[in-house]
């Protein structure tokens, strides 16, 4: 199923965007040619910690913006908490092909082989392009992930089908049925799409992505796996991320109130790498 979703990926974007994919393939194979492929790993890994330093210190420079936009998530997930026994009771149990198929695309396994087969790709074959994509995917679902699972101990809510009521919560109890906010699987689904969406930058295919990211939530619930409001939670987190990985790529797009306290740079050297702040 990973394998056949990853070819499927790559021959929607193949068909959808053929100039975008072969455009600047010749500027990228000659620059491909006068770099190493180790220095270019070396760049993208110190860049990815660089990142997650960046990610990790922004609530501090959050901005009277930035936290009005939290309020509106976190009340927005309470509102959700309030029906989460009436959708769990309305769409628990009702699987289908399409939403079993969602259920996939929110897969870590799925992100993890789509990540390393496009970055690969690109580093191989000089395609820059490529190689930034599977750069990008690799930064939002660690970083994503990383949160994502550290909610889940800390706040230890119950799953679903433990019939315990979506207000039972043992924090810090690494039972599986205690790990049910947030979603894992949505995480992962939005994070992939907020990421080609991105790149692409094409409405239709963004309807596509964050449509099948949309499903996977859906699938959780109906599996018995997560309540709405995990979903909700989820779907917020990794499109945030998401969103904020590819600002800090291409930095001149990056809005002031995202700039935060400066910038962390983490520059490969001889004898090891060297840490900075700019402020």
């Amino acid at each position: 199923m990973v394998p056949a979703g990853i070819t499927m990926c790559f021959v929607l974007l193949q068909v959808a965007f053929p100039a975008e994919l072969s455009a600047g393939r010749e500027a990228d194979s000659l620059r491909a040619e006068n770099r190493d492929l180790g220095g270019l790993l070396l760049d993208d890994a110190s860049g990815s910690v660089r990142d997650l330093l960046n990610y990790s210190l922004q609530p501090f420079s959050w901005r009277t913006d930035d936290l009005v936009l939290l309020g509106i998530s976190l009340a927005g997930v309470g509102i959700a908490s309030r029906l989460d026994p009436a959708v769990d009771s309305h769409l628990r149990g009702h699987h289908n092909a399409i939403l079993d198929a969602a259920d996939c695309y929110g897969d870590l396994r799925f992100g993890q082989a789509l990540t390393t087969a496009v970055y690969t790709g690109g580093l191989l074959s000089g395609y820059d392009d490529i190689r930034q994509t599977g750069r990008l995917l690799f930064k939002t679902l660690l970083y994503a992930g990383l949160l994502t699972s550290a909610l889940k101990t800390a706040i230890g809510r119950a799953r679903p089908y433990s019939d315990r009521g979506p207000f039972f919560f043992e924090p810090f109890e690494a039972e599986d049925d205690r790990l049910s906010f947030p979603s894992g699987h949505t995480t992962v689904a939005f994070a992939i799409s907020t990421v080609l969406a991105k790149q692409f930058d094409n409405s239709l295919l963004s309807v596509v992505l964050y449509t099948v990211a949309g499903l996977t939530g859906i699938s959780r619930i109906v599996r018995g796996q997560h309540w709405l409001s995990d979903v909700l939670a989820s779907a917020v987190l990794a499109y945030g991320t998401g969103r904020f990985v590819t600002a800090l790529e291409s930095r001149s797009e990056l809005p002031h109130s995202l700039t935060g306290i400066g910038t962390i740079l983490l520059t490969p050297r001889s004898n090891g790498l060297e840490l900075s702040i700019q402020l």
